[in-house]
C-alpha cells in the first residue's frame, strides 16, 4: 500500500497472479525514489524492508514500521544483518529438505539433502548428503522421480527404468541409511504409492488395480479394481481405510479389511483427481484437481469427512500437504512452493500466501509435481532442469 501510494502502481506487476509472484521471487525491488526523486532515503528503506522476500526480514508490526517512517536515520539493505538462518518463512520451521538433482534429459543420480535450515531449533541438526546411483542410466518413462516418503522418514520410494523389458518403470524402496534402493516386486508400471501411517505398508496402483503390500515384503493384496490409472491419487487414513480416485473423477473409499465394497464419497467430475493427502485425525483429505483433458487449470480442494462436502482452498495448486505448523503447503504450475495458514478444525485457509522456494519440476499438462512431504518434516523434490 505504501509503495503504491508513493509510486502510483504496485511494486511488481504482471498479466497473471503467477507472473506477479515470479517477479516478487526473482526480481529486485526498484526504490520509490527511482520514480519520484522527492521520496526521502529513509522512506526508500522502509519500503525495502516492508517488501522483503522473507517474512523474518520484514517489520514485526505496523507500529515498528510507523516508527521507522518517522526516523530519518532509518536505513535498510546491504550491510544489515543477514537473517538467512531464520529463512524461507516461519511457516516451515522444523522441515528438512532433500533435493533430487536432474540432468538435461534424464536423472542419472539422486542427491538427498536432509537439512536443518528450516529447523525450529536455534541449533539445527547437521546436514547429511547421499548420492544414489540409479540402477540404469536414466528413465525411459516420461514422469520419473520420487513418489513417496515414509511418515517417519525411514524410507522413500522412487521409480526408475525396468531392466527386464517387462514395462517402462518400477518402484524402488530406499531405506534412509541405505546407499541405494532395491526393486519392489510386483510394481512394474505402478503409480502414486502411499505409505500407511505406521510406515509398515504401502498402497499403489498398477493399471486400474489398487493394491497394498508390506514394506518389508509379502504378497500384494488387491484393494480395488476401478482406480484411475496414472493420474489418480491415493490416501491412507488413520483408521486404516484407503481413499482413491476413480477414472471418472470420483473420490472413493475402501474400509480396512476390505469386506465391504468400495463406496463413493464425492464426485469431482468433469475434473480429474491427481493427488490426495489425508489430514490429521481423519478430518478430511486434500484433493488436487485438474481440468480434463490437458489440465489447463489446477486447484486444490478439501473434502470434509464430517460435512461430506468439498470446497476449493487453493487456486493454481498442483499438489498440496498439511504440515504441523498449521499451514497448507502447495506447489503451483510453475514449480513455486507456497504456504498459507490453514485452520485444521474449520478446514479453511487463512490470510497471507507466502512463497517459500521455487524450482520444483512440474508436468503441468498431467497435473504432476515432483515433490513429496513426509509427516516427520522431510521434504524431497526433483529440481527443475
Amino acid at each position: 500500500m505504501l509503495y503504491e501510494l508513493l509510486v502510483g502502481e504496485p511494486p511488481f506487476t504482471g498479466a497473471t497472479s503467477h507472473a506477479v509472484i515470479s517477479k516478487a521471487l526473482t526480481e529486485d525491488l526498484n526504490p520509490p525514489s527511482q520514480y519520484r526523486k522527492s521520496v526521502p532515503r529513509h522512506v526508500d528503506a522502509v519500503a525495502a524492508k516492508a517488501l522483503e522476500k522473507l517474512p523474518a526480514d520484514r517489520f514485526g508490526s505496523t507500529g515498528e514500521m510507523a516508527r521507522a517512517l518517522g526516523d530519518e536515520s532509518f536505513r535498510h539493505g546491504r550491510g544489515e544483518e543477514d537473517v538467512v538462518s531464520k529463512a524461507l518463512s516461519k511457516a516451515l520451521r522444523g522441515w528438512k529438505i532433500g533435493t533430487l538433482m536432474t540432468g538435461a534429459v534424464a536423472i542419472t543420480s539422486i542427491w538427498l539433502l536432509f537439512s536443518g535450515v528450516l529447523s525450529r531449533s536455534d541449533d539445527p541438526p547437521p546436514t547429511s548428503r547421499q548420492q544414489l546411483n540409479l540402477p540404469r542410466a536414466g528413465f525411459s518413462y516420461p514422469w520419473p522421480g520420487v513418489l513417496a516418503v515414509a511418515p517417519d522418514g525411514s524410507s522413500m520410494i522412487y521409480d526408475d527404468s525396468v531392466a527386464t523389458g517387462e514395462g517402462y518403470s518400477q518402484f524402488y524402496l530406499k531405506p534412509r541409511d541405505a546407499p541405494q534402493g532395491t526393486p519392489i516386486p510386483g510394481t512394474v508400471n505402478g503409480w502414486i504409492p502411499v505409505y500407511s501411517h505406521d510406515s509398515r505398508w504401502i498402497a499403489y496402483g498398477v493399471d486400474s488395480i489398487l493394491m497394498k503390500r508390506p514394506v518389508e515384503g509379502g504378497a500384494p493384496i488387491t484393494v480395488a479394481e476401478d482406480a484411475a490409472p496414472q493420474l489418480g491419487g491415493v490416501a491412507w487414513m488413520e483408521d486404516g481405510s484407503i481413499l482413491y480416485a476413480r477414472r471418472s473423477g470420483v473420490l472413493a473409499r475402501v474400509r480396512e479389511g476390505g469386506e465391504e465394497s468400495p463406496e463413493a464419497l464425492a464426485d469431482f467430475s468433469p475434473q480429474r483427481i491427481t493427488f490426495l493427502h489425508s489430514l490429521p485425525g481423519d478430518r478430511g483429505v486434500l484433493v488436487s484437481l485438474c481440468s480434463w483433458p490437458g489440465c489447463e487449470t489446477a486447484t486444490v480442494a478439501v473434502y470434509s469427512m464430517q460435512a461430506d462436502t468439498a470446497w476449493v482452498v487453493a487456486e493454481n495448486g498442483v499438489r498440496a500437504w498439511y504440515v504441523p505448523t498449521g499451514h497448507l503447503v502447495y506447489v503451483d504450475k510453475a514449480g513455486v512452493v507456497l504456504a498459507v495458514p490453514f485452520d485444521l478444525d474449520r478446514l479453511e485457509v487463512g490470510v497471507g500466501v507466502e512463497p517459500l522456494f521455487e524450482g520444483v519440476r512440474v508436468f503441468a499438462s498431467a497435473g504432476r509435481a515432483e515433490m513429496v512431504v513426509g509427516r516427520d518434516g522431510t521434504v524431497v523434490y526433483v529440481e527443475r532442469p
